[in-house]
């Protein structure tokens, strides 16, 4: 007897039982078998484990970190529901948007020396330096020159080791919003202080016709300097994501033992800046590239018109990041492609870093994927200094965890890579 038949009375001997009795036939046995198959599958997928491969520089301090380090070596284990890269990138946005609030950064706005300004985000550990922060940014004095950077610093206790801090190179399009779930584990869960730097263009709209996607390398070392003399005792980390990972390993390359950075962890870098552009997915690759159009161009018309009207209509033509880079350099004051990719690829200064520095990458990275970033294992060959992380899945720069995805193993990573660092 079906339920229709014995909801409309067919049969005069139907009582409730035949109905429950057919409803558990029909509805709920195979309801329950679905649910336990998505189940089984659920935890079938949860109880996968991917190994990280690790490849280390000869260096003994390399080897001495790596040892000291579990999470660069212990199984990378993504929610099932958020295992792939794009999944993560959902996630990521999601959050982003959440974290719109600013809520526990301070901003410092810094004039450059031909006159362009750039801003730098602060947020201190719970305490004496965070209420520093906060109350300088509530008296709005945060558009002051040196006023917050100042706060932080006097507030700074005196009898405690000062603690480090890590100044963070995002991604293209990042902004302090999209790090602040990061910056709030740096602070509140490790104790560091964290800085994220906004490269031209970022943060603040352009006042002069020149940028590029990385970052400057001359604006970085003024404002690594400017630090410097505000916190001569603290030890300084870097933290490159993405686009970030190029102006912080070039950085290194070229300051060599002269680098105000301690040391480096570079994410979903794409090592060489002109060959990862030829390796992205065509999603990606499409959806950078209309993010920059708007990002860079739309934001910046009337300036960027006044300087190269003809070079802003190149760049508006793009249809890929390759060529986007192809007309960039009128931007950035080189004579050419050539001078721009031999002034900002960090592939060519990787072998001279002389402080420690950890990439990690993903093989489902949709930006810079895989079987291309996987190559640079050779790395560890050329600078002792260098420890090569590669997981099968992570994504770009997210690499989140846990059945909730509520911590990244990049956190941890950069959070294991400083304690070491500052242990010695």
């Amino acid at each position: 007897m079906t339920v229709g038949m014995a909801i409309r009375g067919v049969s005069p001997l139907c009582d409730i039982g035949d109905i429950a009795a057919a409803w558990t036939l029909e509805v709920l046995i195979p309801r329950l078998c679905l649910a336990i198959l998505f189940l089984s599958a659920s935890l079938l997928k949860l109880t996968l484990r991917y190994p990280i491969r690790v490849y280390v520089g000869s260096h003994p301090i390399m080897r001495n970190i790596v040892r000291r380090c579990p999470s660069f070596q212990k199984d990378y284990r993504p929610p099932s529901w958020a295992c792939g890269a794009w999944a993560q990138a959902i996630v990521y946005l999601y959050r982003s948007w959440r974290n719109k609030h600013l809520r526990g950064f301070a901003r410092e706005v810094l004039q450059l020396p031909d006159g362009e300004s750039v801003s730098l985000f602060y947020m201190a550990p719970p305490g004496p330096m965070r209420e520093a922060l906060m109350q300088c940014k509530e008296d709005r004095r945060e558009e002051e020159m040196g006023a917050t950077i100042q706060a932080l610093a006097t507030s700074m206790p005196p009898d405690d080791p000062p603690p480090p801090i890590v100044v963070i190179c995002h991604g293209v399009f990042q902004t302090a919003a999209d790090l602040y779930e990061f910056c709030t584990f740096l602070t509140e869960t490790c104790g560091y202080i964290a800085c994220v730097f906004n490269r031209r263009g970022n943060d603040m709209p352009l006042s002069r016709a020149r940028f590029n996607t990385v970052g400057d390398q001359c604006d970085f070392r003024f404002i690594l300097s400017r630090m410097r003399d505000f916190f001569p005792n603290n030890c300084f980390y870097g933290v490159g994501i993405s686009a970030g990972s190029s102006l912080l390993a070039r950085y290194l390359g070229d300051a060599g033992e002269e680098s105000e950075l301690e040391g480096g962890v570079l994410i979903s870098g794409g090592y060489d800046m002109e060959l990862s552009l030829q390796h992205m997915t065509p999603l990606a690759d499409l959806v950078v590239t209309t993010h920059a159009k708007s990002f860079f161009l739309e934001r910046n018309e009337e300036t960027l018109k006044k300087e190269d009207g003809p070079g802003l209509q190149r760049l508006k033509r793009s249809r890929s990041m390759q060529e986007f880079h192809e007309h960039l350099h009128i931007f950035d004051g080189k004579a050419s492609r050539e001078e721009y990719f031999q002034t900002h690829n960090p592939a060519l200064v990787l072998g001279k870093i002389a402080r420690p520095v950890v990439y990690i990458n993903a093989y489902d990275d949709m930006c810079f994927p895989g079987h291309f970033t996987f190559q640079f294992k050779k790395l560890v060959e050329e600078c002792q200094l260098a420890t090569v992380l590669h997981v099968e899945k992570g994504g770009h720069g997210t690499f989140y965890e846990n059945w909730d995805a509520g911590s990244s193993r990049a956190f941890q990573c950069v959070r294991e890579f400083v304690d070491c660092l500052q242990k010695g």
